[in-house]
């Protein structure tokens, strides 16, 4: 059961894995943290994402100083984009509009860069 506030103050709603309040499809975003990926010392180029998403939604790769959105599809095979973009950091979120959500196996293909600082 939830209670509302606002324009559903008078209303009882019961929380489903539907994605939707009152048949109306919600905002749905998830982003990652920036890392470092475990070697804070080499910048990183990002080569490109590859994921499953089963409906559409809008994938975001980022650094402390660039990023690229891609939209994707929904289907059952995997999908992949080139992003090459570089950072000494790298995150990535996941944003959707649709009423279901279903992302999995996703993959970065990241190199390490050896740039010498003096």
């Amino acid at each position: 059961m939830a209670c509302f506030n606002t324009e559903f103050g008078t209303k009882i709603g019961q929380l489903v894995d539907a994605g939707t309040t009152f048949g109306e499809c919600q905002h749905k975003y998830w982003r990652s943290p920036l890392t470092d990926l475990g070697f804070s010392n080499k910048e990183k180029f990002v080569k490109e994402i590859s994921l499953l998403s089963k409906y559409d939604a809008t994938v975001c790769v980022f650094t402390e100083t660039e990023k690229r959105e891609f939209f994707v599809k929904g289907s059952d095979l995997l999908s992949k984009f080139p992003v090459r973009i570089k950072g000494k950091q790298v995150g990535i979120s996941i944003a959707s509009d649709t009423e279901k959500a279903f992302i999995s196996n996703v993959k970065l293909t990241v190199e390490l860069l050896d740039t010498e600082y003096v």
